[in-house]
């Protein structure tokens, strides 16, 4: 069987073959033979050329080295509301959008100097005044007297591309956000803490000025949670947590830092101005109502240092206070 199978395959190559060499021969009597041509005859070149520049949808403009329009294709008006007779002998400098016009001079600077052949995204004016997304190829000739080039409209695209981009950045943006902030309070989170703590003391030591904490906590918060449950809970922390955020300066740092504490970071302060801060939030906390609770109060413990050891040094410190603060009889601020 695979005998026969070769012997037919050959036969069928040997007919492919002769048929071949028999179309080959009618073309050579027929005169049909077509040898590439070195080079394009006039009248060839004229047609191609005719309908190029009737049937293309892109723009065939021919420049002077100076610029100004000395051929555009019959498409003209349809590109972007130009008759052709209403751009011969005008620069096309003066359609360029003005942000483009350095960027487009250099080009054409490179394209006549050193014949190079970029592709140039531009804003081009339309008859109507308003600009559309363009891209260029061009070429000069020989004697480098004139500049021809290909306009294509990109407009569409180079919006839903920007669009997109706008888009990808804003999801970056939130996913940032979403990483960085505490979803119950809206606060930052204790991650954009510590990373905005390091921060400010490595600040600190360059420049030899103070930085301080304060921490908060609820007084009584389990009780909350335990009589009212937690959704009555995170009702109370987010009030306490916007009443504190209100009460900081536009470079302090205020955020959760675990359960019901929030923990600010205050750039630039000493313990005494930091201790006054603390006690002007308590009492404002203390004073507030809370709708279907009452009265809260906030304990707190303060710190401060110059040229600080390290994050942990401070927290630390600010921790002891909290608890010495809570141990007092709460609703205070004490100091390391």
């Amino acid at each position: 069987m695979a005998g026969r199978a070769i012997d037919e395959r050959a036969a069928l190559l040997l007919r492919l073959g002769q048929l071949k060499r028999e179309a080959q021969e009618l073309e050579e009597r027929l005169g049909l033979t077509a040898a590439p041509l070195p080079e394009l005859p006039p009248a060839v070149e004229m047609v191609m050329h005719r309908l190029i520049t009737e049937y293309s949808t892109d723009l065939i403009s021919i420049h002077r080295a100076n610029g100004d329009y000395a051929y555009v294709s019959p498409n003209s008006e349809a590109f972007f509301g130009w008759k052709a007779e209403e751009l011969i002998g005008r620069s096309a400098y003066a359609l360029f959008h003005p942000a483009d016009l350095k960027r487009i001079s250099g080009d054409h600077a490179k394209n006549f100097k050193q014949g190079e052949k970029p592709r140039v995204r531009y804003r081009l004016r339309t008859a109507a005044g308003r600009y559309r997304w363009v891209e260029s190829r061009s070429r000069p000739t020989e004697d480098m007297a004139y500049l021809v080039i290909v306009t294509r409209d990109i407009h569409a695209e180079t919006l839903a591309r920007r669009r997109l981009e706008r888009e990808r950045k804003a999801r970056q943006s939130e996913l940032v956000r979403q990483a960085y902030t505490d979803s119950l309070t809206g606060l930052p989170n204790r991650r954009a803490l510590d990373e905005a703590l390091a921060r400010e003391v490595e600040r600190s030591r360059r420049g030899g000025k103070p930085v301080a904490v304060a921490v908060f906590d609820v007084d009584r918060f389990k009780t909350i949670n335990d009589e009212w449950g937690h959704h009555a809970g995170d009702a109370v922390l987010q009030s306490v947590a916007r009443s504190i955020a209100a009460s900081t300066r536009a470079y302090d740092v205020a955020g959760r830092w675990g359960g019901d504490e929030i923990l600010v970071i205050l750039p630039e302060t000493g313990i005494a101005e930091a201790q006054r801060f603390a006690e002007r939030v308590r009492a404002e906390v203390e004073v507030a109502s809370f709708p279907g609770f009452g009265r809260m109060t906030l304990s707190g413990g303060v710190s401060a240092a110059t040229r600080p050891a390290g994050a942990d040094e401070l927290l630390r410190a600010a921790d002891v206070a909290l608890l010495r603060a809570k141990e007092k009889g709460r609703n205070r601020i004490e100091a390391a």
